[in-house]
């Protein structure tokens, strides 16, 4: 259901607990291409929240597919997901192109560095009918 949200990969390290979608999400907020597009509809989560209308909205869901540290602790590697959604194809194919050119071999933000894994590929959710494109990113980040 729309209330329904993924949990997201926490990292810890002496007490602190880092939400790594929170820290990937304020990025992709700060991208000017990527916010032109979305504006802030970017959610560490599986759907959209209630009201979203992709008729005047567009937006990028993303989640965890899994992860490990790496280097005594100090390194969180995840495997992220992202689904950029948008009214036409056309137009989600363009939100994923600007999600490529903003995080693929990004450094900063909290990122250490990040690749895409798969390229990205269109789909269309059988329940809302939505169009999308899927694809998946290693991220790495500081913890």
């Amino acid at each position: 259901g729309q209330g329904r949200r993924w949990r997201l990969l926490s990292i810890r390290k002496a007490g602190e607990t880092m939400k790594t979608g929170a820290i990937i999400r304020a990025y992709l907020i700060s991208v000017e291409g990527i916010s032109n597009l979305v504006g802030t509809n970017i959610y560490a989560s599986q759907n959209f929240p209630a009201g979203f209308d992709i008729e005047t909205s567009s937006g990028i869901l993303l989640g965890p597919r899994g992860g490990s540290m790496h280097y005594a602790g100090v390194i969180g590697e995840i495997s992220m997901q992202f689904r950029c959604f948008a009214r036409t194809e056309s137009l989600a194919e363009d939100i994923s192109n600007e999600l490529f050119s903003a995080l693929n071999f990004h450094k900063g933000n909290g990122i250490i560095n990040a690749y895409q894994e798969t390229p990205a590929y269109p789909l269309l959710d059988p329940d809302t009918k939505w169009k999308y494109f899927l694809t998946f990113y290693r991220v790495y980040l500081k913890v």
